[in-house]
């Protein structure tokens, strides 16, 4: 999970209206912690590097549809996996490609490869499966992953002890896991590096 740091409301509004020097401020502040993250998929620092100019430069296309009201670091989460998913995609389809023609064999068509790793299926997977967890469970996992807030905020706002949120997640993540593999019929070491990448886990 990218780190978290202290960025105001007031920051935020002023990015969304386009104030250059709010943009600079969170980019110093978050720079460092969306490349360790994508490093760790991408395990090289050039393309590392070029997926977090991506990043900011997508944050500041759409500044205007950001809501300075909610998890901003949730947000920044959920571009930088579709960005580095993209990547991991367009890798994994230039192997296929090269593993056919050193054989000599006529390459898949693109379209059935778009049609194998299209990131909106398995976010639309991933939903079916959140929303199949028991109410106080899919809870604590919409607020830990999706919104981004830590063990110990959610534990304060549900009113249990951090332990029993770790115990959450466990489960979910482990119920998550399962209903994907039953669902997309995907192998299990598949189906955990997807709910991994797509819950920012590894």
């Amino acid at each position: 999970m990218i780190t978290r740091k202290n960025i105001s409301r007031e920051t935020l509004l002023k990015l969304k209206s386009g104030d250059a020097k709010a943009f600079v401020e969170i980019y110093d502040a978050y720079h460092k912690g969306i490349f360790l993250f994508i490093h760790k998929y991408l395990r090289d620092d050039m393309s590392t590097e070029d997926i977090v100019h991506e990043v900011f430069m997508k944050i500041w296309e759409i500044k205007e549809r950001i809501d300075p009201d909610k998890s901003f670091i949730a947000y920044m989460y959920r571009i930088a996996r579709n960005a580095t998913y993209k990547e991991l995609k367009k890798r994994l389809e230039h192997a296929s490609l090269d593993i056919f023609e050193s054989e000599g064999t006529e390459p898949l068509a693109t379209e059935s490869l778009e049609e194998s790793y299209q990131a909106k299926e398995y976010d639309l997977l991933l939903d079916h499966a959140v929303k199949s967890l028991p109410p106080q469970r899919q809870k604590v996992f919409v607020l830990c992953r999706q919104e981004g807030k830590t063990y110990e905020e959610v534990a304060n706002q549900l009113c249990i002890s951090p332990y029993t949120v770790k115990e959450h997640m466990s489960l979910a993540m482990k119920s998550i896991q399962d209903y994907m593999g039953k669902k997309a019929g995907l192998s299990i070491s598949r189906t955990a590096f997807i709910c991994a990448l797509a819950m920012g886990m590894l």
